[in-house]
């Protein structure tokens, strides 16, 4: 079944479909609760496409499928059994030790097959819980191994020209007979040649692929052994020989669940549940079933999605609409810039004006000054007569737009500061801002000495008093006027 991808990330396979709409999408793209998400655009609840529509081809992930085993858990696991593996050795024992050693490496092989087939894509803690489980399958796949054997033995004898046919399906099914038994721990099941063969088919042309994988895995596995065996004592090669094998069985076992979780919905596989992402780390804990998804994006982000998405879909008023009712309740720095965007874009200078004001003083609150200092110039010149009406923030605004070399905004802030805000204890502070920005910035002394004539007049006690006396000095000095 081709895969759906998300209309609005073309790279993303699409996670829910829109009924109405009939647009697929990702889980970044939808709003609303996680139980129930709905459509960006007419708010409908989605249809889920499955967590198949998302599974990552094992093909594209084989650098994790070999690394799967490299946790301490695992690793320690075989290390265990490598140690015992040095009685091997031994007469009589060692074909005890021996078989032991296999069989608790199959065991916990297919403890990680059925694991990876539901979804999780980190290895078991390894317990004693999963090697007596009672199921006995490694002992299973061995009767389905001897019973496919003498089966091909028979059709050779009475059916000749079938032997050869009947040798090659039993080759091919051995990853589906061993995926079947691990799934249903039926042993009929597992020597259904129909079964077998509908396993394949189902799977399609990547079973050839996992086929290969799977043969390459152990000719690897045995040619790291022979290596080896002719490079280090026996005693010890018993051990590392083991270690190595075991990796490589526990990869094999491993892929094979990742492609029953890959085609369980055409396998008819119903154990598939969803887990949390994979951790980074090669030795962080195993990922447990998701109660909400780990990629799920914050409510702020989910809402800007829908305003994208929106206006893609040319409905502009619906997503301003969106927009305008959360920047009244909400002080999140992301929807204020996206609506202070989308009403430059749209020209609204209205609501362009009206937002502005709190915008460019929420900047200023956050420390935002360069921020705030390009809101307020880009609303002024699109709304002649703009201004913020708060003091505090005004007189920052003012400053602020001074200190990054922006005189004409600072000017343009502080301008009729007086008049605005008869009150305010930043009056004197503000003109003689402005009175030094005239004369340093824009080579206007005469306002200037207007200015901190006025200062000196009306605020004669104030604590900036001989600042405004020395500048009014220095400005009369400069253009050669007598002081009064």
């Amino acid at each position: 079944m081709a895969k759906l991808y998300c209309k609005y990330h073309r790279d993303v396979p699409g996670r829910h479909r829109c009924g109405r709409c009939g647009i697929v999408y990702c889980r970044q793209c939808v709003t609303g609760d996680a139980a129930e998400p709905r459509c960006p655009v007419c708010t409908d609840a989605l249809a889920s496409l499955g967590i198949g529509n998302t599974i990552q081809p094992f093909w594209q992930r084989l650098p994790r499928i070999f690394a799967y085993p490299a946790t301490p858990g695992v690793l320690g696991y075989l290390a265990v059994l490598s140690l015992i593996s040095i009685f091997m050795g031994l007469p009589l024992v060692g074909l005890v030790v021996a078989l032991a050693v296999t069989y608790a490496i199959l065991k916990y092989g297919y403890v990680i097959l059925e694991s990876t087939a539901q979804g999780n894509l980190t290895p078991e803690h390894v317990t004693l819980k999963h090697l007596d489980s009672g199921n006995h399958l490694p002992l299973k796949q061995i009767g389905v191994f001897a019973v496919m054997i003498m089966a091909v033995v028979a059709i050779a004898h009475f059916v000749p020209p079938l032997a050869l046919p009947a040798w090659l399906f039993f080759l091919l099914a051995i990853p589906a007979s061993v995926i079947v038994l691990a799934t249903t721990e039926s042993f009929v099941e597992a020597i259904n040649p129909l079964r077998l063969a509908a396993v394949m088919h189902q799977i399609g042309w990547s079973y050839l692929v996992l086929y290969a994988f799977l043969i390459l895995l152990s000719v690897s596995s045995g040619v790291a052994q022979e290596i080896l065996a002719n490079a280090i004592p026996v005693w010890l090669f018993l051990m590392v020989g083991t270690f190595v094998g075991g990796y490589f069985m526990l990869i094999m076992f491993h892929l094979m669940g990742y492609v029953v979780y890959q085609y369980h919905e055409q396998l008819g596989y119903e154990g598939v549940r969803e887990f949390e992402a994979e951790p980074a780390g090669a030795g962080a804990a195993p990922s447990t079933p998701a109660a909400s998804p780990a990629a799920a994006p914050s409510p702020s982000a989910a809402l800007l999605q829908a305003v994208d998405i929106l206006l893609a879909e040319g409905k502009t008023a619906e997503a301003k609409q969106r927009l305008a009712a959360e920047v009244r309740r909400s002080n999140e720095p992301a929807l204020h810039a996206r609506y202070h965007k989308l009403l430059l874009t749209l020209g609204d200078k209205d609501a362009l004006a009206k937002h502005a004001r709190r915008y460019v003083a929420l900047l200023m609150q956050r420390k935002e000054r360069a921020k705030a200092v390009d809101v307020y110039a880009a609303v002024a010149r699109r709304v002649p007569g703009f201004a913020v009406e708060d003091p505090q923030a005004t007189f920052a605004l003012g400053t602020a737009a001074a200190e990054l070399g922006r005189p004409d905004v600072a000017l343009r802030a502080l301008s009729g500061y007086a008049g605005r805000f008869p009150d305010s204890e930043h009056i004197p502070a503000a003109y003689f801002l402005a009175a030094k920005l005239l004369c340093e910035h824009k080579n206007d002394c005469r306002q200037a000495r207007q200015i901190l004539r006025s200062l000196a007049g009306r605020f004669p006690g104030h604590a900036m008093a001989e600042q405004f006396r020395q500048y009014l000095a220095f400005v009369e000095r400069l253009e050669g006027a007598p002081s009064p």
